[in-house]
């Protein structure tokens, strides 16, 4: 893809090799990796989550898994750092972007207002109806993973989590099925509207098998 508009297609962010001026460069900012610059400039709101990378999916570069998403509102007061109002270093006339809050979970099927950040909003955020798409892309930020895990590798009672397109759920897995994971998942931790999660009798959540797009451990949740 051209990087720096969006033309309406399906794109994916990852490693391979591309002609000269058409790399993202990545800056380390505490634990995760941000874009230099606004990418697929002229995205609207939905769009872009329809993708994943609102709330984010997974990513493969080099061996390495991240979760690549946008940057959440809370997020923005420090994580351009003490370089905030370096032209150079982030490319703020380059376009404004989607932000990540709470309200974003909200579901995907009328215009709204969604935050954004950029230019005259260095280190802050606005609001823009969901729908508007000049001038305005995709900054995207890397999270990294634990190592994949494949269904046939985890255990029942296990603390994993998977992430689908555009969410994730943690938990204890109950059963393995062919077609289905079930768990028993963490209080508060249920995406508000994902097709590739079932709720269940008793709390419990069946996750479309075929949807999963990553697996990892959940050592830090795991109560």
């Amino acid at each position: 893809m051209d990087p720096w508009q969006y033309h309406g297609r399906p794109f994916a962010i990852g490693y391979a090799e591309v002609s000269t001026g058409n790399s993202i460069n990545w800056i380390k900012s505490g634990p995760f990796w941000v874009s230099s610059r606004t990418l697929c400039l002229n995205i609207n709101w939905h769009d872009l989550n329809r993708l994943g990378f609102i709330s984010g999916r997974p990513v493969m570069i080099g061996n390495q898994p991240y979760l690549c998403r946008s940057i959440r509102v809370s997020e923005l007061p420090w994580i351009f750092g003490a370089d905030l109002h370096d032209e150079e270093t982030w490319n703020w006339a380059k376009g404004y972007f989607w932000c990540w809050d709470d309200a974003s979970e909200l579901p995907d099927d009328a215009e709204d207002f969604r935050p954004a950040s950029g230019f005259i909003f260095m280190g802050k955020s606005t609001t823009v109806k969901s729908t508007h798409h000049a001038g305005i892309g995709f900054r995207p930020v890397l999270e990294e993973l634990g190592p994949a895990l494949t269904p046939e590798e985890l255990t029942t009672g296990q603390a994993v989590t998977l992430y689908g397109l555009g969410g994730s759920v943690s938990g204890r897995l109950v059963e393995v099925y062919d077609y289905d994971l079930v768990l028993d998942p963490w209080p508060g931790k249920l995406p508000q509207k994902r097709p590739w999660l079932m709720t269940m009798r008793g709390g419990l959540v069946a996750v479309n098998r075929s949807a999963i797009l990553h697996i990892e451990d959940n050592k830090k949740e795991d109560k």
